[in-house]
């Protein structure tokens, strides 16, 4: 039960620019500030689900026919032109009846632990401006003990040197740790439950009057750590963590969609690279960065090894020199930059990649194969950088195979499935950078059955386990809580064996894994959008009838 609340505002003209400064900058979480100084003024006393008065901005806006020169600033990540707005968990802004303006809708606390909000009058660019800061804020309920907080700040711009009632919407972030207060669902950490939405929206429901960010509503999306940061992506502007949004005759041109997801290809016979950027089951984009002509190199898999919510690519030589290595950072589908590595001799394989400590950059596991040791190894990375590597856990048996990876607890750390080629025996080892912190076989399965991937299948934040007997065309899908199975069932057949599970992504941007097939003979391929259990669409997508070429990772690379 939240408390109740009411209108609070104090001036506070003695704030100090010099603290907002070490609150922005101790928080900014990748080196390059989109919070900018000032607004300041005003401060909105510490509470829970406040707003302020009527404010007055000092220019006037033509919000989609919305015309208007005040504003509530609530405490919730938002401000309204209609009515304060006292409600914690974010609703659809494509659907709302409120006037609203969100650069982070989510339950702010500011009572007991992080920085009030504040806002007021200044500059930006050099054009007046009203600016609101939610400056290392906490979330519901506010507790001493929290040290994830958001830093993120909304600014509106007057341009009416162009146009009377024209203005920019600036949304600025510095950092995002939370995404929730646990009386909208959240965990202790305030993650999960009713995740964050951004945008806008006049309250009248008409097409174009309205937008949401993608990555609204879905765990872990918009988080330092997640698969759509905000801190990392920009719209019109070239400073990470900045989206503008310019209202001109009453109108604002939201931005062409971002690709959801993309397929990774790569020509075995060539060397050649190509990405299909996906939206849903639609190819949207084809294209080619280059590739490395020498056929000793294999493109083993695609990850996120710099955080900035692009995948990149992995390249491996084990026969060259002492087992070669290199990495290419991948960005708007092309290279950025690229470097070697350190090797790593011809008896380790490839085991697979994910975040094992969290860091929001994915690292590489490695397992012993020749002679047979049961050692393995992870190695932390850091862009190009190898920043750490140690042992894991010992694991021994030549039959144990890495059979894939995934956070299974939700804890945003990744964990390792392991799964035995001669017994129906698989195992999941719950990890923490290089300690298995806890350990347990999950039930028996037939070694006919294979692990065909990891996601994420009904957006609970917690990986699941896809299966497939290749022999019959059978699937089944396990979702996991952790150690436990808490749902399982068959879903829709596909044969003969040919048909492989290419790769394992969220196709849609629904919050819900999907799967990519690839038949390796006829050079087929299609994509199943997934809803928990259930297909919810299944679709051919381009044919690609050189079997030279293989899938090798899927995500997004824009």
């Amino acid at each position: 039960m939240k408390k109740g609340i009411s209108f609070v505002r104090i001036d506070f003209l003695v704030l100090s620019a010099a603290l907002f400064l070490m609150a922005t900058a101790a928080f900014n979480a990748h080196g390059q500030q989109a919070v900018v100084l000032g607004f300041n003024d005003n401060i909105l006393e510490p509470n829970d689900d406040g707003s302020t008065e009527l404010v007055d901005i000092g220019f006037e806006i033509n919000f989609f026919g919305v015309v208007s020169s005040s504003l509530y600033v609530n405490n919730n990540g938002n401000v309204t032109l209609d009515q304060p707005l006292f409600v914690f968990t974010p609703f659809d802004l494509t659907s709302t009846g409120q006037q609203i303006i969100a650069p982070f809708f989510a339950d702010v606390d500011t009572r007991s632990a992080g920085d009030p909000v504040t806002y007021g009058n200044g500059f930006f660019n050099g054009r007046p401006a009203f600016g609101v800061n939610w400056v290392n804020v906490d979330y519901f309920p506010s507790d001493p003990a929290h040290t994830n907080r958001n830093s993120f700040q909304l600014i509106l711009v007057d341009r009416s040197d162009i146009q009377p009632g024209e203005f920019d919407i600036v949304f600025n972030y510095d950092q995002i740790q939370w995404e929730a207060g646990t009386a909208s669902g959240s965990n202790d950490a305030g993650r999960g439950g009713f995740s964050a939405r951004v945008g806008f929206s006049n309250g009248t429901g008409e097409e174009g009057t309205f937008f949401e960010l993608r990555g609204s509503a879905i765990n872990g999306a918009f988080l330092d750590t997640g698969s759509r940061p905000l801190i990392f992506n920009r719209i019109n502007s070239t400073i990470d963590g900045r989206y503008i949004f310019r209202a001109r005759n009453g109108d604002i041109t939201p931005p062409p969609p971002a690709p959801a997801s993309a397929i990774t290809w790569h020509n075995t016979a060539t060397g050649d690279t190509r990405i299909w950027s996906m939206e849903g089951v639609a190819r949207v984009g084809t294209s080619s960065p280059p590739g490395i002509p020498d056929t000793s190199w294999s493109l083993i898999g695609t990850a996120d090894f710099s955080g900035d919510g692009r995948y990149d690519f992995l390249w491996r030589a084990a026969d060259l020199g002492l087992g070669q290595n290199r990495i290419w950072l991948i960005a708007d589908n092309q290279r950025l930059a690229a470097s070697a590595i350190p090797s790593i001799a011809n008896d380790w394989s490839f085991g697979g990649t994910g975040d094992f400590n969290g860091d929001g950059r994915d690292d590489i596991l490695w397992r012993q194969t020749l002679p047979v040791t049961g050692q393995n190894r992870a190695w932390l990375m850091n862009g190009l950088q190898r920043q750490q590597g140690d042992s894991i856990p010992l694991l021994r048996g030549s039959e144990w195979i890495a059979g894939g990876i995934g956070d299974f607890n939700g804890d945003g750390r990744d964990d390792i499935l392991w799964r035995s080629t001669q017994r129906p025996q698989t195992r999941i080892w719950i990890m923490d950078t290089f300690d298995r912190v806890q350990s347990a076989a999950i039930p028996l399965i037939q070694n006919q059955w294979e692990v065909a991937g990891i996601g994420d299948f009904d957006g609970d934040g917690k990986a699941d386990i896809l299966w497939r007997n290749g022999a019959i065309g059978q699937n089944r899908i396990w979702l996991m809580d952790g150690l436990t199975i808490k749902g399982r069932g068959t879903i829709n057949l596909i044969g003969p064996a040919s048909w492989q599970v290419a790769g394992v992504d969220d196709f849609d941007a629904d919050g819900r894994d999907d799967i990519v097939w690839r038949n390796s003979d006829s050079g087929q391929n299609r994509i199943w959008l997934m809803d928990g259990l259930a297909r919810k669409q299944g679709a051919a997508i381009p044919f690609e009838p050189d079997t030279n070429w293989r899938i090798a990772g899927v995500g997004n690379t824009d």
